[in-house]
């Protein structure tokens, strides 16, 4: 059997990282707010505390991570970055924002020290 030529060309190109791919379509796409959030942890740290399955981590410099996820409520995604016990900046979307800082106020309220 020998090869022949049809005439049609195309460039091969690197296919997209299929882990990467599976676990954004599990931790994000499903669900109905997604959060942009900046973690001041490294990725490699980040990692340890957040499966492929729950969110998407990328390295932000030496000493912060980018954390992507979704759930389907605004208290369940603040909720998840509470329970991370690290210092973090949501990025979006502004109603997550919002909510953290409107959460952190009334908590600051409720809990301040008894005079």
């Amino acid at each position: 059997m020998t090869v022949a030529a049809t005439g049609h060309r195309f460039r091969l190109v690197d296919p997209p990282d299929a882990a990467a791919l599976v676990s954004t379509r599990i931790s994000v796409s499903p669900y109905a707010w997604t959060a942009h959030v900046r973690v001041f942890t490294t990725a490699a740290a980040l990692r340890l505390r957040v499966p492929p399955t729950v969110g998407v981590v990328e390295p932000d410099g030496d000493a912060a991570a980018l954390l992507t996820f979704g759930a389907d409520s605004l208290d369940l995604l603040l909720g998840h970055l509470v329970a991370l016990a690290v210092p973090f900046e949501v990025l979006g979307p502004p109603e997550l924002r919002a909510r953290a800082g409107a959460v952190g106020r009334q908590l600051s309220t409720d809990h301040s020290p008894a005079p």
